[in-house]
């Protein structure tokens, strides 16, 4: 008996939560989308920060190897 209150209680619980999972609230109207941001700024500079941390690793790698 209490095997299938537990089913019955678990089926419910997970319709309850489906349901409110799928429930969308919907936005007002926004004033449209913002400018697209710049993704090439200092771009060579995180090259050369990205080039100087994994020389950092990869030193610090084999001074311990050794």
């Amino acid at each position: 008996m209490t095997q299938k209150i537990t089913k019955i209680f678990v089926s419910i619980f997970m319709l309850i939560t489906s349901i409110a999972s799928n429930a969308q609230i919907v936005d007002p109207p926004g004033d449209g989308d913002p400018p697209a941001a710049p993704i090439n700024n200092y771009l060579i500079v995180l090259v050369f920060v990205g080039i100087y941390f994994a020389y950092k690793i990869l030193n610090k790698n084999i001074v311990k190897t050794k």
